[in-house]
């Protein structure tokens, strides 16, 4: 059984003997990746001189197959399918380079945000310009190309930002404008979203319709996400997207972070507790979301009156605070009294009221 490093250096140095001939001169890599909550993934690289981007294949799960007792030569076998099946990214007719695109006016129209919980990727965002909203960070990204049903992104780094001319503010503007153009929001009950996902035709989309729920029938959860549910989270960040909806709702309403991928929306109501709905989506995140999909675990109010966006725990965190301020003000209040009655009752040795004069 090889370690984990000995395996990662197999791969690098046996992975052509898998390949068509056309890769024999191509470069062979294997750097860390930072990923979604901290996690530090290996990623292979295997680029083609010609090529103007390149895949990169994680082995962190190849190598659990290994472990699992998968062979090496059918590890190396995978590896070299998915790499060679990678059907290079369209940037543009007129472009010939990453460097190029980088540096063209289309750039800018395929920059996009996504979402992350702020708390478990500050290595993350210390690199990368961003923006904090509650305990989740909005993080910005280029799109370079799209193959068949896959779309190619970089993340948009501090020296990258740089290299696009663009300060935080533009950065964020663009964003805002260009994701809910190149991802639409969807908004549908959780049985249209369960039927989805079992395969049943449904394309129902409340934000795409004049809908308005009143009946007390209605559903009692909606799912929020984009057209691809991929990443859809951010939804909830779109220009008007929360007015619309409690206009829709005809409510206030708590989102839960379900995943990176989308947000639940439940409609107010006095039977709701949020410390049930904190728990449940603690216990959802603990046995269910893959790490990499996790986003945060918490609990969100909006009041369609204010347009004002809550968090459960930042609540919780002033309610304590509040709680403990009268034990601290009763224990000052205490020594300042102490100190005045030690004065009160101590001699003074020299008195300089006005019936008192200082002693020459």
């Amino acid at each position: 059984m090889k370690s984990y490093q000995e395996f990662l250096d197999y791969i690098k140095n046996n992975i052509k003997d898998y390949l068509p001939e056309k890769y024999s001169n191509a470069l062979v890599d294997i750097h860390p990746c930072l990923k979604n909550n901290g996690r530090m993934l290996d990623g292979l690289s295997i680029q083609l001189k010609e090529e103007k981007a390149t895949p990169i294949i994680y082995l962190n799960s190849f190598y659990s197959d290994y472990e699992n007792g998968k062979s090496l030569s059918s590890i190396l076998s995978s590896v070299a399918v998915a790499r060679d099946h990678f059907a290079e990214p369209r940037l543009s007719t007129s472009i010939d380079s990453l460097q190029d695109y980088l540096h063209s006016p289309e750039a800018i129209n395929h920059i996009y945000f996504q979402i992350c919980g702020s708390d478990t990727n500050t290595d993350l965002l210390n690199n990368m310009p961003h923006k904090i909203e509650k305990d989740l960070a909005l993080t910005y990204h280029l799109e370079v190309g799209n193959s068949y049903d896959s779309n190619y992104s970089i993340k948009i780094t501090n020296d990258l930002m740089k290299m696009l001319d663009l300060t935080p503010e533009e950065l964020h503007s663009l964003a805002m404008e260009n994701t809910p153009r190149d991802y639409p929001p969807v908004f549908c009950d959780i049985n249209t979203a369960l039927d989805s996902l079992l395969g049943v035709p449904s394309e129902e989309n409340y934000l795409g319709s004049a809908k308005e729920f009143k009946d007390t029938n209605e559903p009692s959860m909606y799912l929020l996400t984009n057209k691809t549910k991929t990443l859809g989270s951010a939804a909830l960040f779109y220009p008007d997207v929360p007015e619309r909806l409690a206009q829709m709702l005809h409510n206030d309403f708590y989102i839960l972070p379900s995943s990176v991928h989308e947000m639940l929306i439940i409609p107010d109501s006095p039977d709701i507790k949020p410390e049930s709905l904190f728990n449940m989506v603690d216990e959802v995140n603990t046995t269910c979301v893959d790490s990499n999909d996790y986003l945060a675990t918490n609990v969100y109010h909006y009041d369609k009156t204010t347009g004002e966006l809550t968090s459960y725990l930042e609540e919780k965190e002033q309610q304590l605070a509040q709680e403990k301020k009268p034990s601290i003000l009763a224990k000052l209040q205490t020594a300042k009294d102490s100190v005045l009655d030690n004065k009160m009752n101590s001699t003074p040795k020299h008195s300089l009221g006005k019936d008192a004069a200082p002693e020459l």
